[in-house]
């Protein structure tokens, strides 16, 4: 298990760890897809810990943009990039074929540029406006949620390619997507006790959205899919914590 929650930590972050000698087979891939939802709240934490120490200083809307800087820092831009591809794939191309060779081109194009600035643009000004009172709530779920998303989205959606997102697709099983999915519910209940569960419908209504897009598109997901996945599940979930506090 040990191993699991570093293969999760290295996929989905650029935090430096000790490297893995044997090689992953696909019962520790699926494993390491359990602590996906405890990454984003590590993720989650050390953005709560950046936003009281930036606080202290400086306005909420320029502390929303650095927590969007920050969190992109620690991940490598692994899903900006792949919300990019993803768009730049499916807005400009037709066939299976073109789509796939399209989020295999390491370029971006106009589609993945928009797609890009509208996500940062977008995370930054809900940031701005989540009251400080919800903020920790705020932070958590938005990491935590979307990456137990993706273990469903993964799951539900089937391998589009062997690439990496393809082969954690083909290694999980339910099991592991109940895992992921309870474990992000009971990071994030403390907080706010039953409110949890309108974010992770919001989620839920993404992932079926998009499983059955990709499916019908290029036949399953690829690590691109995920990515963008994630992204637009945080930013609905954003969405949800302001427009809950206009209620």
């Amino acid at each position: 298990m040990l191993s699991a929650l570093l293969i999760a930590i290295q996929t989905l972050t650029r935090i430096p760890l000790p490297m893995l000698e044997a090689r992953v087979d696909s019962r520790t891939l699926a494993r390491s897809a359990l602590f996906y939802p405890l990454v984003g709240a590590m993720l989650g934490l050390m953005g709560l810990a950046v936003y009281g120490l930036l606080n202290l200083v400086l306005p909420q809307s320029i502390v929303a943009l650095a927590l969007v800087a920050f969190w992109a820092l620690l991940t490598g831009g692994l899903h900006e990039d792949g919300l990019a591809d993803t768009f730049d794939a499916f807005g400009s191309q037709r066939s299976r074929e073109d789509i796939l060779r399209v989020l295999k081109d390491s370029h971006i194009g106009t589609y993945g540029v928009v797609a890009l600035i509208l996500a940062i643009v977008s995370r930054w000004q809900l940031l701005a406006l989540v009251r400080p009172a919800e903020i920790p709530f705020a932070l958590l779920a938005s990491q935590v949620l979307p990456r137990a998303g993706m273990v469903a989205l993964a799951y539900f959606a089937g391998a589009a390619t062997n690439g990496s997102g393809g082969l954690l697709a083909k290694s999980l099983g339910p099991g592991h997507v109940a895992g992921a999915v309870l474990l992000a519910l009971a990071t994030l209940v403390p907080l706010w006790t039953f409110r949890p569960l309108v974010p992770a419908a919001v989620c839920l209504l993404l992932v079926a959205l998009l499983r059955g897009y990709f499916q019908r598109k290029i036949g399953g997901i690829t690590g691109d899919c995920l990515g963008a996945a994630n992204q637009l599940q945080e930013i609905g979930i954003l969405l949800v914590v302001v427009a809950w506090d206009t209620l």
